[in-house]
Parts: structure tokens; sequence; C-alpha cells
């Protein structure tokens, strides 16, 4: 039983299946909903408040978030593993518009005003 473990190790087949695996699990890429937050300076993730999820922001699920920085997190933000986040599930596959602050707001209980967003250089 061991002589076709240590063949697998001493041929480097084991390394190349290792490389595979990783490959298979490997982020493909970030929802555009994350993108978005990540242009938006985090002094800011406080003050919008209430996402709903919606179909309009790339997703089929109609979670509620309290603010920016919960729905990041979700999304898998300073993670390095994302191939097991939960948003994975619930993506719409083929949404692939960029979304704008323009998009966010609808689907916001609580949003900052636009002189705010304009102090921070964001146009609305």
């Amino acid at each position: 039983m061991t002589e076709p473990i240590n063949h697998l190790i001493t041929t480097n087949c084991f390394g190349l299946y290792q490389r595979q695996q990783e490959h298979t699990y490997q982020y493909q890429v970030k929802p555009p909903l994350r993108t978005l937050i990540e242009s938006i300076p985090p002094m800011l993730w406080h003050d919008i408040k209430g996402i709903t999820l919606h179909p309009d922001l790339g997703f089929t699920s109609r979670a509620r978030f309290n603010n920016l920085e919960q729905l990041y997190t979700w999304l898998g933000g300073r993670q390095h593993n994302n191939h097991n986040l939960p948003w994975v599930y619930w993506k719409i596959a083929e949404f692939s518009k960029t979304l704008t602050l323009t998009d966010l707001r609808p689907h916001c209980y609580q949003f900052p005003e636009s002189y705010v967003l304009n102090r921070f250089g964001l146009a609305n």
C-alpha cells in the first residue's frame, strides 16, 4: 500500500495533484458589488445602512445587512480563502454589470447625503 504513495511522491505526481486541487478551488472573480464597496472609503461604510441584496446587485438572495462593513465581510473582504463563502451560492452567474452608487442607493435604508459623497470625491 505504501508503494503507490511513494511512487506519487517520488515522481512528483502528488505535487501536480495538489496544484490541480488548488486550481479547482481558486477564487474566480469577486462580485461587482464587492468591487463597488472597495471603491467607497471605509469611513463611509457605517453610514450606509440597511442594505438588502437584490437581483439588481447581482444576487438571488434578499438578505439584509446592517451596514456596508458587514456586507463586505460576507462578500469575503479581508479573507484569503474565498471558495467556501456563502455569497457564491447566491450570486447570479451571468451578472457582470459595473455597479455604481446610484445602483446601490435604492437598496439601502440609510445613505449619505450628496454633499458628504462629494467631500470624498464620489460622484452620485
